[in-house]
């Protein structure tokens, strides 16, 4: 059944009142059946449900929940949050949608987690990248003592890589955080002391990590 013919199908069964009649249609109860149909909810059909009164859309997302519901709902690709997105100008109608759906199926659990109402989903997404990042930001943080201690030694060590004249050697402890700035035993600039041991491109190396920090 190709989508056109499924959204007709699932709005002849909502405005029967019937939702339960949508477990029969063609392809449900088939995981692969019900995902590709979903997957396949875009362009010509959305727009073909915007255009539907607000009953119609009523009774279709709830028979399109059901009818992805036979299957234990099917996460992202769900095609209900297109079609509870086309309730902008009927926002009681979404609410209730909204909690039907939420109550009666599966078919909203990965865009609803934690929202409160249909307009949510995209906030409860939100609120999970802003956790995540919190949480990256809190880990960074708490790491800062290790990575101070790693710099640390890297700084210590980029004296001998200098000079060995070995750039790999300083390209890799300017990563672990060493300072291009440092000096060398007898208080001369690494920069300077580079140069001058004819390791250009190790100096060239140390002014671009300075220039960079300084930046930073």
């Amino acid at each position: 059944m190709n989508i056109e013919a499924l959204i007709d199908a699932l709005l002849e069964v909502g405005r029967a009142g019937d939702l339960q009649a949508a477990t029969k249609l063609p392809g449900a109860g088939v995981h692969s059946q019900v995902v590709l149909a979903s997957s396949r909810f875009r362009g010509a059909a959305v727009v073909k449900v915007a255009s539907l009164p607000v009953d119609d859309r009523v009774a279709l997302a709830k028979a399109l929940a059901v009818y992805e519901d036979s299957v234990g709902g099917i996460g992202s690709v769900t095609a209900v949050q297109h079609v509870m997105r086309l309730f902008g100008d009927a926002i009681e109608q979404g609410y209730e949608t909204f909690r039907w759906i939420s109550a009666n199926t599966r078919s909203l659990w990965y865009y609803a987690d934690r929202a409160v109402d249909f307009i949510e989903p995209n906030v409860a997404a939100a609120r999970r990248a802003a956790a995540r990042a919190e949480n990256e930001r809190r880990n960074y943080e708490l790491a800062a003592p290790a990575r101070a201690r790693r710099a640390e030694r890297a700084t210590e060590n980029l004296y001998n890589a200098v000079r060995r004249g070995d750039i790999k050697a300083v390209q890799a402890l300017l990563r672990r955080g060493a300072k291009p700035t440092a000096v060398t035993p007898t208080g001369e600039s690494l920069i300077s002391y580079a140069r001058a041991s004819g390791h250009e491109d190790i100096a060239v190396q140390l002014e671009a990590a300075r220039d960079a920090h300084g930046a930073a």
